[in-house]
């Protein structure tokens, strides 16, 4: 063996090591697929769809009983919703993945929902997909980083 490739050998082993030693500090949370799929759906009704329940809970008087009755109402329909639609595709092997790339996006969605007071809908998608470099370089701020962190990646690692 050379040089590089000796050098590259103790790189790889070092790197396997060290993120053996990030995965045995993570905590571990042993649960069913269906188990996930319930607490990701209820992760996404109260994260992601925040300004979706706030909209539907502008419309009712906030000092009549039925207010809180409407509210449960909707967290639990939108649950249910989300809840069914992901144990439709999710599978063993299929739901972290599935989870981690839906957070990614309800994340991400629900910042610019919030940040600009926009309802995505096709079109709107659509208009992100052929957006230039530099349009979407002015979107990508310290705000969406942070967000998306706290959204997205943490709870991703979290179940992995």
């Amino acid at each position: 063996m050379n040089r590089t490739t000796t050098t590259l050998a103790r790189l790889g082993s070092a790197l396997r090591s060290s993120m053996r030693a990030v995965d045995a500090a993570l905590p571990r949370f042993p649960a069913t697929t269906e188990q996930v799929v319930l607490a990701a759906s209820l992760f996404w009704v109260l994260s992601a769809n925040r300004h979706v329940v706030g909209q539907a809970l502008r419309l009712q008087a906030p000092e009549l009983p039925a207010s809180a009755t409407f509210a449960v109402a909707v967290v639990l329909i939108l649950w249910a919703l989300h809840t069914l639609l992901l144990l439709a595709v999710a599978t063993r092997r299929t739901v972290r993945p599935a989870v981690t790339l839906l957070t990614l996006a309800a994340a991400a969605g629900s910042y610019f929902m919030s940040a600009y007071g926009v309802v995505l809908d096709p079109s709107m998608l659509r208009n992100v997909l052929h957006t230039n470099p530099a349009e979407a370089g002015e979107l990508l701020t310290a705000a969406f980083g942070i967000h998306m962190l706290l959204y997205a990646v943490l709870p991703s690692a979290l179940l992995w």
